[in-house]
């Protein structure tokens, strides 16, 4: 599953890659892409490559919402027996993808990326090393934040490539509250009440451009209340398994 906003530069072409990629896979698939209320070229390429790719669903939000609330849109919608979802620039390997699947299908519950383990590596471009750098830092002082906040152990909550079983994915993102970049730190903490074991496998991770959808400015505005908004949400019961549904079988 792929959350998408303005795309259009580079999605065509990595649609297809992927869907290469699952074609090699010996198992059945489908490729959700939830096009977020773009307003480039994005809804035009996938509505073409809607009517010729096998196994490709388009879902459109009406306008932009949010990364999460377009993941939980897709996660939502999507009926395989394994659910994962990453972002459409690819910045992980197919290795990294592939593994994820593996664990899943060894029976594993959760699986996430974590770009922090020291076996994890960073192919990056001459002139993005600064970039990376300042986004590694950044996330680092992140993520210590939401441990202190939250309870969680994990390093890299903001990592862009997550797999579940359907069952728990469906348990997990039905109490996902948050329409932005912040529905990752959701995620850990419904999988903490529900009581789930996480597996975090390394990444190779390729930076060939810093185009990134998210303004960082606005993005440090949004950071405190959104924050602020999970922390009330926690207190409030709203994660507990008896707050929606049944317990996971």
């Amino acid at each position: 599953m792929l959350p998408c906003y303005n795309g259009g530069p580079y999605l065509e072409q990595n649609l297809q890659r992927f869907q290469k990629f699952l074609g090699s896979l010996e198992m059945s698939w489908e490729l959700v892409v939830v096009d977020d209320g773009s307003s480039d070229e994005t809804a035009a390429v996938l509505q073409r490559l809607e009517s010729t790719m096998p196994g490709l669903v388009v879902l459109r939000n009406g306008r932009n919402m949010g990364k999460g609330y377009a993941v939980r849109n897709g996660v939502l919608h999507c009926s395989g027996r394994l659910v994962m979802f990453t972002d459409p620039d690819m910045t992980y390997a197919w290795e990294n993808v592939g593994t994820l699947l593996d664990r899943l299908r060894a029976g594993c519950r959760m699986v996430v990326a974590n770009r922090r383990l020291p076996d994890s590596v960073y192919t990056v471009k001459n002139e993005l090393v600064r970039y990376v750098y300042r986004r590694h830092r950044t996330g680092l002082l992140f993520n210590l934040l939401i441990r202190l906040l939250f309870g969680l152990k994990h390093t890299d909550t903001q990592s862009g490539l997550k797999g579940f079983p359907r069952e728990v994915a469906m348990a997990i993102f039905e109490r996902v509250h948050t329409h932005g970049y912040l529905f990752d730190v959701e995620v850990f903490i419904v999988a903490k009440k529900l009581g789930l074991k996480v597996e975090e496998i390394p990444v190779h991770l390729t930076y060939e451009t810093d185009y990134t959808t998210v303004k960082q400015i606005r993005y440090f505005f949004q950071l405190v209340p959104e924050l602020i908004q999970i922390k009330s949400l926690e207190l409030r019961g709203a994660y507990n398994p008896d707050s929606r549904g049944a317990e996971l079988p």
